[in-house]
């Protein structure tokens, strides 16, 4: 491949670069995404631009957050349309919020192929600003994608699977296959709409840190898992009395609702510290 100035340049493995190049996929994706003329969208990762000439044509505006210095400046040279702007910095940090005070934007439409290296960490950085984000479809590792969508009792069912289906709706929308990138992955990928409706008292960080100690170890019942927010046992038991949940389920035995109300109870009964004003 060559970058500006026909310099030659090589995908970065350590980024995951595995760039869409089937046009008739990209524009699958935009469908999907359901982008009214009107809305400035928020893509992840536009890499070559595939997906950006697209998303270009359906918005009225196009925000790319690209971190790579060749590959943003390639779209800004050559972009596709007038509409693009280019913002160079590392989505993982970016504060969808700043970022949309900077442009004027309360609820973020999002779109984009994640990089398989962070998408797990991407989606969880979504799901902490979730408030801030009114929908978001992507395309992500099958197998990733699969268990966000897995319903509880199931074995791919995880802390993925209850963040984003408790704080919204997750739709599957159609699977890819590895020939519709260059370089070709070695794995699918699974096109998915994750639109965020979070309650409006729902403790976000709480929800996180009581889902993440209880699959932390899932092979253990709720009553020793949850011993990781440092409470004991007595407080335990109580939270999931409030919860009505049986202190002797595994993880994967709790609904998203379920841990929506077991985080509340722990709210409720002090596990964790409200934030100094």
């Amino acid at each position: 491949m060559t970058g500006p100035g026909g310099t030659q340049w090589r995908p970065r493995k350590g980024l995951g670069q595995n760039f869409l190049v089937n046009e008739g996929i990209a524009r699958r994706i935009v469908d999907a995404a359901g982008i009214a003329p009107h809305e400035t969208v928020l893509e992840i990762g536009p890499g070559r631009g595939a997906l950006t000439r697209w998303l270009c044509e359906k918005a009225a505006r196009v925000i790319a957050v690209e971190l790579d210095p060749v590959l943003a400046r390639e779209l800004r040279l050559n972009g596709p349309a007038s509409n693009l702007v280019v913002v160079e910095q590392d989505v993982l940090r970016t504060d969808l919020a700043a970022l949309g005070r900077e442009y004027g934007i309360d609820r973020w439409h999002i779109a984009g192929n994640l990089p398989y290296v962070i998408g797990s960490r991407l989606l969880m950085r979504l799901v902490e600003q979730a408030r801030v984000v009114e929908r978001a479809t992507v395309m992500l590792q099958y197998e990733v994608a699969e268990r966000i969508l897995a319903p509880s009792g199931s074995r791919t069912y995880g802390l993925l699977s209850v963040l984003l289906q408790a704080t919204g709706r997750v739709r599957r929308e159609f699977r890819v296959g590895a020939a519709a990138f260059r370089p070709a992955p070695k794995i699918q990928s699974l096109v998915f709409t994750w639109e965020s409706t979070p309650a409006p008292h729902l403790d976000i960080p709480a929800l996180i840190a009581t889902t993440k100690a209880a699959f932390n170890q899932r092979r253990k019942r709720l009553d020793n898992a949850l011993k990781l927010l440092g409470v004991s046992a007595d407080v335990i038991a109580e939270a999931c009395r409030r919860a009505g949940i049986d202190p002797g389920n595994r993880a994967e035995q709790v609904s998203p609702s379920e841990f929506v109300r077991l985080s509340r109870a722990c709210n409720e009964l002090g596990v964790f510290p409200a934030e100094p004003r």
